[in-house]
């Protein structure tokens, strides 16, 4: 986390469990909840049921610099495994109102046919 950010942090693996997202969604837990997840089908859709279900508002961080980590380490084949999802969560998405800047890493990744891992946070492009 960047210095003097304060919270709490939650680790899951693949889905987020249904038994946070009900947890979640019984009363506002937080100010804000954000999730920062692997940017391809399966992360999207857990951001889609995020916005659906908490009644805290959500955010879905995006690192610096996502666009040329993209390019440079993007994996079609992680696409290709999870663009069921990701086709499914873009329409949970747009039903909400969400930045401009999630729209965009979204056409990003459909137009370059990539997927990003989250840990490519802590990768320099040069």
């Amino acid at each position: 986390l960047p210095p003097g950010s304060r919270g709490t942090v939650a680790y899951y693996a693949g889905q987020l469990p249904a038994r946070l997202l009900s947890w979640l969604g019984h009363a506002a837990r937080a100010p804000k909840v954000v999730i920062f997840p692997d940017y391809d089908g399966v992360g999207l859709l857990n951001y889609a049921k995020l916005l659906e279900c908490s009644r805290s508002p959500c955010t879905l961080w995006l690192m610096p610099n996502w666009r040329e980590l993209l390019s440079t380490y993007g994996s079609n084949q992680v696409w290709q495994n999870t663009r069921g999802d990701f086709e499914t969560a873009l329409a949970r998405i747009k039903e909400h109102s969400v930045p401009d800047e999630v729209l965009e890493l979204c056409a990003a990744l459909r137009q370059q046919g990539l997927a990003l891992e989250h840990e490519a946070v802590w990768l320099r492009v040069d």
